[in-house]
């Protein structure tokens, strides 16, 4: 079996892909979010609406760019293999923003959720086990932690309450998830290829982004594979006891299983 697991692409293809793959999987961050991150940076860090501070063509363009790049990537991927997918920070909620913003603007940005349903061989498994032959894989997305929310000194009121709610559903899962051969997740295991550095703000470097609840599951439940991104200076392998974790990167970036 070979299997290609591809770290965030944030719009960009890997260079060679291998040939006669069975399944592609992919850790999140589909699309290019080269501005929506600089607007994250700059504003929404600091409590600010980003959509407040740049032009109404800006806006046009940061979500189009998300949305057309992640579309993309999918619909050539999965003419390759099937793919498995997780979502990460840069895959929307839901198309109810694009929605409004289409309807209010008269634009055609393309709405996420409604496309990809329509890509055949294209699999969301977000707190979900899939099969893969003999194989099974659970799909962890990217959700805000408790602990982040302590470590980084998170203040806005929403965001605390939405990690208590997103950390009670992780908490839960991982609670009933048996023992699986692959664990296909957006964030690293805390303290585990999560170390923040640039282009992050500088009270945030040397932190650590990653999952708690990820790291118990591994240390109770020995999966023979981790593959995450998210953190995307901190690229790279480590094992925990009989588990090998796979921050596999991001723009390009992969890894092929063979079994």
């Amino acid at each position: 079996m070979r299997i290609l697991v591809v770290g965030d692409p944030h719009g960009e293809m890997p260079e060679k892909i291998p040939k006669n793959l069975d399944y592609i999987l992919l850790t999140g961050d589909i699309g290019s979010a080269d501005r929506a991150r600089k607007y994250f940076f700059k504003y929404t860090i600091k409590g600010i609406d980003w959509t407040t501070q740049v032009s109404k063509r800006e806006i046009e363009l940061t979500y189009s760019e998300m949305n057309k790049s992640s579309i993309q990537i999918l619909k050539r991927l999965t003419r390759i293999a099937p793919v498995y997918m997780v979502d990460g920070n840069v895959e929307p909620r839901s198309d109810r923003k694009i929605n409004t913003l289409n309807k209010k603007y008269g634009w055609s940005i393309p709405r996420w959720y409604s496309e990809i349903r329509k890509i055949r061989n294209l699999h969301r498994i977000n707190w979900k086990i899939a099969d893969l032959g003999e194989l099974t894989v659970a799909g962890v997305p990217c959700y805000i932690d408790e602990q982040w929310i302590k470590d980084f000194g998170a203040k806005d009121k929403d965001k605390i309450a939405r990690a208590a709610k997103q950390t009670r559903k992780a908490r839960e899962f991982f609670r009933r998830l048996p023992k699986v051969d692959i664990v296909l997740s957006h964030i690293p295991p805390y303290h585990v290829l999560d170390k923040v550095g640039p282009p992050a703000p500088e009270k945030w470097r040397g932190k650590h982004a990653g999952s708690p609840l990820l790291l118990d599951y591994i240390k109770k439940k020995h999966p023979r594979y981790v593959f995450c991104g998210h953190i995307h200076e901190d690229k790279g392998v480590k094992m925990i006891g009989e588990t090998e974790v796979r921050n596999v990167g991001f723009n390009g970036d992969f890894y092929l299983l063979e079994i």
